[in-house]
């Protein structure tokens, strides 16, 4: 038992190291395109600080960009964006060596 809990442990800590090496190594652009907002909600959270619980609110905007759902968890984006509206915005995009891309909104110019 404790041999299987080592592997994974080791496991564990590969899968984590080559993931921040894929992270670091992926080339990094910025566009300024459309995406269409397909959902915005507010999600209560509750996290534990030793024997406190801890609530809170997590403000999450959903965005469709190049047919991959993007999800973003800032408030200020969430004020500022409505359901089935199309904006113009500032995307991170991100290029493993492999050539998998991956898109991170970094905010919103304006409706369109």
């Amino acid at each position: 038992m404790a041999g299987g809990a080592s592997l994974l442990v080791v496991f564990l800590i590969g899968t984590i190291g080559f993931s921040a090496w894929l992270t670091a190594t992926a080339k990094h652009e910025y566009v300024t395109d459309t995406v269409y907002c397909t959902d915005r909600r507010k999600e209560q959270t509750m996290t534990l600080a030793g024997t406190v619980a801890v609530s809170g609110i997590k403000y999450v905007s959903t965005f469709k960009y190049k047919g991959e759902k993007i999800k973003l968890k800032d408030k200020n984006i969430y004020n500022h964006v409505k359901i089935n509206k199309k904006y113009r915005a500032k995307i991170k995009v991100g290029t493993y060596k492999n050539g998998t891309k991956w898109y991170e909104i970094q905010k919103i110019i304006a409706e369109k």
